[in-house]
């Protein structure tokens, strides 16, 4: 608790004041650490080492570097060092080892904020479990070859050079067998790396160049930033995730015991005394060595022992004699787990303690006084008939808005319609937008501009018909009739509808949602605001747009909301134009959201839109970011600015989909698609 305490001192020093206050923090707190009074020289040292310490770059490299982490080197002696291995030696002061270290420090941080700004919400639990997955050494290994920054490594070692050669085709075979695993399963890809002890060095090389990049940039963030966005960001965003990770045997494991109210649980590791080179793993309840794994590799290892837990426990289910009593483990382990395991962390489930009578998982939602917890109660009672229920009736809601079920059945689309890949699937996957082909921006041709311009005429017309029908005693999911029915008489199909299994073909987001709210049951109400999204497919191409319209009179903050909105969002298309940069987008909607007093949410972006629903590039809100790229003629994106009257953060309902804000108070967007 006190390191806790000392650590959080230091990290606020070094956000207020930068590494000089935080590194005068450290020194006043007498942090014991070894020649502390000295650890400036390396700024000074690492800033101009001898250029000739090591062989120059080969021809390209440099080149192929810097298009690989979109960054340039300033120092091209500096990416020399880092990719020289330590079976050669190097600088001292900026030598492989060292910049790694450097590399691994600075990826901690960008990982960190990154998950910050994903999950503001996240118990530090689920925050270890992300970071973790996002900085092991398998990962960076994983990354290091998906981007071919292995081929750059300079190595003096026949064994290092051997066991990245029998690496790279067992990750890369790895790696196409998930692909066409998931999509055969229709489920995004996981992280296929697991099962593969990658050789450190392979996995270095990533932190290196990262500290290279820091040390050539004058010690400052903004070239690994572009390297993160760039290389890092994409690939965390299409493999990790809560719920990718919940697929991994350890961390069910893990969280099985949690669910139980058992914090008494560990992995142990030992090297195991009957083989050289071989790890015993052990899971330890209680001080009960539950299951043994060995293998070779620690991860191996581990893995083994935490699926032989998983079947221990569905052998010893319901025995007095187990620290803990587990019912009905097999369909835990294999089905709920990995819908239960966002819920968990993001503290939307509760669990029974044998010591305590409740005890929460993740962090406590906005708690309400006692009269605006009976007057919410009461609202969300009204808004349900005999016929009608709140489907997760357990859950910590914001604010005083409740889905109202059953659902109608999805709705049919003629088959003479084209229809997207999605259409027709189980798990709804877009599986085009996973491919690395998706990763580069989009210029149309000329032909194709037409088609975005017709799809988008068509779009707002649609909006327009939706719209009209607003007013106070209509249903969403009414509205969300009139908008599917406008939509195939103009021969598209809803983009939303079984987009990863979305079950409508509208968004009606109501007064503190976000966006993404389901149409159902629940009737408009006077004073209420409603934000229609509305996406269609037409001729190839997507199109898609929204606004927050007020159903009959509201109160003076929702108008005050609504406008600044509309104002943040014209502002920022008012800056569009050939040359501009995508980070001015988000520069230009917060000083207006800020002047009026709202947040600008961060958890969503503008994104490209054309061919794809959803592409690069992706476009913040916010002011500050770090977002690399300039518009071009025949790029095609969308800027949909969602804006808080409270904080910008914001927690989803069971349902996977609807956003609220975090303490209920209201939410306004608009958007349009920009050519």
């Amino acid at each position: 608790c006190v390191a806790d305490v000392a650590e959080a001192i230091i990290g606020a020093a070094y956000q207020t004041g930068g590494p000089g206050l935080g590194l005068k923090i450290v020194k006043l707190l007498h942090i014991p650490l070894p020649f502390i009074d000295s650890w400036e020289d390396f700024a000074l040292k690492a800033k101009n080492p001898p250029p000739d310490i090591t062989d120059p770059l080969e021809d390209n490299v440099l080149e192929s570097v810097e298009s690989i982490v979109g960054a340039k080197f300033r120092l091209p002696h500096i990416l020399a060092q880092a990719l020289t291995h330590t079976s050669i030696r190097g600088n001292d002061m900026t030598c492989y080892e060292r910049l790694e270290f450097l590399g691994d420090a600075i990826l901690d941080f960008l990982v960190i904020r990154h998950i910050f700004d994903l999950h503001g919400r996240l118990s530090p639990g689920a925050l270890t479990l992300l970071k973790g997955a996002m900085v092991s050494n398998s990962v960076l290994a994983a990354i290091s070859v998906h981007y071919g920054l292995h081929r750059y490594l300079r190595i003096d070692s026949q064994s290092v050079k051997n066991a990245i050669n029998q690496y790279i085709p067992e990750i890369e075979e790895k790696r196409r067998a998930e692909f066409a695993a998931a999509k055969e399963e229709e489920r995004p890809c996981g992280q296929y790396w697991l099962e593969v002890e990658p050789p450190k060095s392979i996995a270095d090389v990533v932190e290196s160049i990262m500290g290279a990049l820091y040390v050539s940039d004058g010690f400052d963030l903004k070239g690994v930033q572009r390297m993160y966005d760039t290389m890092l960001r994409p690939f965390y965003d299409q493999h990790i995730s809560l719920k990718t990770l919940s697929h991994h045997p350890t961390k069910i494991l893990f969280e099985l015991f949690q669910s139980q109210g058992c914090q008494e649980f560990q992995i142990a590791k030992y090297l195991h005394s009957e083989g050289q080179n071989l790890v015993r793993c052990e899971v330890e309840v209680h001080n009960v060595i539950l299951t043994v794994g060995i293998d070779a590799s620690p991860v191996l290892a581990a893995r083994k022992a935490s699926l032989e837990a998983l079947d221990a426990l569905e052998e010893v289910k319901g025995e007095s004699s187990f620290p803990f009593g587990v019912s009905n483990m097999r369909q835990i382990k294999r089905q709920r787990l990995p819908f239960l395991l966002p819920r968990m962390f993001q503290g939307e489930l509760y669990v029974q303690h044998p010591l305590k009578k409740r005890s929460h998982l993740g962090y406590p939602f906005f708690h309400t006084t006692g009269t605006e917890h009976k007057q919410v109660h009461a609202a969300a009672k009204a808004a349900m008939t005999p016929e009608t229920f709140n489907p997760f009736p357990s859950f910590s809601y914001t604010g005083p808005l409740r889905p109202v079920y059953p659902l109608t059945p999805r709705r049919s689309v003629p088959e003479t319609i084209p229809k997207p890949e999605w259409a027709d699937t189980a798990q709804g996957i877009p599986h085009q937008e996973q491919t690395r082909a998706a990763q580069t921006i989009k210029i149309l041709s000329a032909k194709e501009q037409d088609i975005m311009r017709e799809v988008c005429r068509l779009g707002r017309e649609i909006l327009d018909i939706t719209a009209a029908a607003v007013k106070p005693g209509v249903t969403t999911d009414e509205l969300d009739a009139i908008c599917h029915k406008a939509t195939v008489d103009r021969n598209a199909y809803p983009s939303p509808l079984n987009y990863r299994k979305f079950p409508k073909s509208l968004c009606t987001s109501v007064n503190e949602v976000i966006c993404h709210g389901i149409p159902d049951g629940r009737k408009l109400e006077e004073g209420d605001i409603i934000n229609l999204d509305v996406s269609l497919y037409y001729k190839g191409f997507h199109g898609d747009l929204n606004a927050t319209y007020p159903v009959g009179e509201v109160d003076e903050d929702s108008k005050r909301l609504i406008k600044t909105t509309r104002e943040a969002l014209d502002a920022a298309i008012a800056i569009c134009k050939p040359g501009a940069l995508f980070r001015d987008i988000g520069n230009t909607i917060e000083p207006i959201a800020k002047a009026n007093g709202c947040s600008v949410v961060r958890q969503y972006t503008g994104h490209g839109c054309n061919q794809l629903f959803h592409t690069v590039p992706t476009l913040p809100h916010y002011a500050k970011s770090k977002t690399p790229g300039t518009m071009k003629p025949g790029m095609t994106f969308t800027i949909e600015p969602m804006i808080n009257l409270g904080t910008h953060q914001g927690v989803h309902w069971p349902d996977d989909w609807t956003c609220t804000t975090v303490d209920g108070k209201r939410s306004a967007q608009f958007e349009e698609t920009l050519l």
